[in-house]
């Protein structure tokens, strides 16, 4: 599987348009399903986008990881850098939800 690069969550629409950034309040990933897979890690760093590459921050240092186990409910700030490593061997399921406070996002109104 190809593995979801460094990324924040943001209204992907109004930034690609009108180069604006607006970001759910919050985020969840639920490990639903019984799956069986090595790898594809939820990683996570505590930097926004306007603080710093992520890449920096990962050359010489530890990434905090989170191990997708069956019926785990993960809550994250989704406005800091996070990925999903490369899944090894395996099928990795998972339900990934924003939840957006205020306006919803720009696509959906189209």
């Amino acid at each position: 599987d190809t593995p979801l690069a460094w990324h924040v969550d943001r209204d992907e629409h109004l930034h690609n348009n009108e180069d604006v950034l607006r970001y759910p309040t919050m985020g969840a990933v639920f490990y639903g399903y019984p799956h069986t897979f090595e790898g594809g890690y939820l990683e996570t760093l505590n930097a926004d986008v306007h603080q710093v590459d992520p890449h920096e921050l990962t050359e010489n240092s530890p990434v905090p990881r989170v191990i997708a186990e069956y019926n785990r409910l993960v809550i994250l700030n989704v406005t800091k850098w996070h990925r999903v490593s490369p899944v090894q061997s395996g099928q990795r399921y998972t339900l990934a939800v924003n939840v957006w406070h205020g306006e919803k996002p720009k696509g959906l109104e189209q």
